[in-house]
């Protein structure tokens, strides 16, 4: 068993819907994105979300990033073995007491620190594992190029790991999204 989150789910999803209150997660339909909100399933994409893609961080104001799921991009599957996945991820760190791994691009000598401070498992980008939850980098080459802020990513061995770029994003947001992520209190 994992933690529960809180999930914002558009209505005519019904068995996402029941599979997710099955698993005990609070699931909402009426579009409420809040603080507790972890993710945001969407089906019906119209012409101001035709952009989005299957899974993506999006900010929803105030710098509240949000996991949010395109459900016509992704089977049903896919969904809930990605809500299993971020469910599981903070049960193994409450049960070991272990520090959620990031990847920071040694520039960040700041933002190493202050992850350090707060507890997170901070190694060089040069060594992403599968253990790795997110990966943080500045500036913008032909891998990373359509990254502005965060978005989830495959990566290697490690299936959709947040990936953020520090260049469009400051230390405390990176720091509060990571936060969302594992559950922590800001």
């Amino acid at each position: 068993m994992g933690r529960k989150l809180t999930i914002s789910v558009q209505g005519d999803l019904t068995q996402i819907i029941d599979a997710l209150a099955a698993r005990g997660h609070r699931v909402i339909t009426n579009h409420e994105v809040s603080k507790e909100t972890s993710v945001f399933i969407m089906s019906n994409v119209d012409e101001d979300w035709e952009q989005i893609k299957s899974l993506e961080w999006l900010d929803f104001g105030n710098n509240e990033f949000i996991l949010t799921m395109n459900a016509s991009k992704l089977t049903e599957k896919e969904i809930l073995d990605v809500i299993d996945g971020l469910a599981s991820k903070a049960d193994k760190k409450l049960e070991k007491i272990a520090k959620v791994k990031v990847s920071v691009d040694e520039s960040l000598v700041e933002l190493r620190t202050l992850l350090e401070n707060q507890g997170y498992d901070v190694i060089p980008s040069y060594k992403v594992d599968h253990d790795v939850a997110a990966i943080v980098f500045i500036g913008v080459d032909e891998i990373w190029e359509t990254i502005s802020t965060c978005q989830m990513r495959e990566y290697g061995e490690s299936k959709y790991v947040l990936t953020m770029n520090a260049s469009h994003m400051s230390n405390v947001e990176i720091l509060d999204t990571l936060n969302r992520l594992c559950s922590k209190k800001s």
